[in-house]
């Protein structure tokens, strides 16, 4: 639809915080091209967080909304582009949530019931031999 584009530039550009929750929801009913790129983005785009990095703010919604948008939406090799989140992010609900979704996005689980840290370790040692 024409809505498309216009969409994923609120969900990319909007200023506001409650807009660009917005913008995730109705994304994700039309679900134009480009939209799990755009979701990526959004995850680690410094607009989300406070101070504005992933590496050193706390989120907002937006990252966690993305987030579970990629669960729901399920793109293909789309895991390793979610480890520097998983890796680097400051929140801790942010690494979480990276985690939670690559083992959906890879529909496995490595190192199950271990603490987050191992998990992690493995995830990266898994995609590290895959490369985007």
């Amino acid at each position: 639809s024409s809505a498309g584009p216009r969409v994923l530039e609120k969900l990319e550009k909007d200023p506001a915080l409650v807009i660009r929750a917005q913008a995730i929801e109705t994304l994700m009913k039309i679900r134009p091209a480009g939209l799990a790129d755009a979701l990526v983005r959004a995850s680690m785009d410094g607009k989300n967080y406070r101070p504005g990095d992933y590496r050193k703010g706390r989120a907002d919604w937006v990252p966690q909304k993305a987030l579970e948008a990629l669960r729901e939406l399920r793109p293909t090799g789309y895991a390793g582009k979610l480890l520097p989140l998983m890796n680097d992010a400051k929140d801790g609900r942010v690494r979480a949530q990276a985690l939670h979704t690559i083992e959906i996005l890879e529909a496995r689980n490595l190192k199950k019931g271990r603490p987050f840290q191992e998990r992690a370790v493995a995830w990266n040692q898994a995609l590290a031999t895959r490369k985007r």
